[in-house]
């Protein structure tokens, strides 16, 4: 179907003057239901709104969540007790984890200026 911002005007809403008898009623019949429509589309389109709003902030929320794991997994001592690593595999391991909990809160930056 149509989107909302493309959907073509009925020619109901083009109608002029004041019509009388069986067709005054019929327009007005017609105009009900398209205002219902409308109605009906506005309240659809503020849910959408709410709903995307609440998806944006547990967007943000997550993208802090993962960038304080990431950078739980940049210090050396997250790396105790476990499989043997040399001193370049250890820094490598901690600058990867730590470029990522960055690229997370830049993600999260970014995302609230474009809010």
């Amino acid at each position: 179907g149509m989107g909302e911002k493309t959907r073509l005007v009925s020619w109901i809403w083009y109608g002029t003057g004041h019509a009388k008898g069986a067709i005054g009623e019929a327009m007005h019949d017609g105009v009900r239901v398209e205002w219902s429509k409308a109605y009906v589309r506005v309240k659809h389109w503020r849910k959408e709104e709410q709903l995307l709003q609440e998806e944006m902030a547990r967007c943000l929320l997550t993208l802090e969540w993962q960038a304080t794991v990431w950078d739980q997994q940049a210090r050396p001592e997250h790396y105790q007790g476990q499989i043997a690593y040399g001193a370049a595999h250890l820094q490598g391991v901690t600058a990867f984890a730590a470029r990522q909990a960055a690229v997370r809160r830049q993600l999260a930056v970014r995302f609230r200026r474009s809010w």
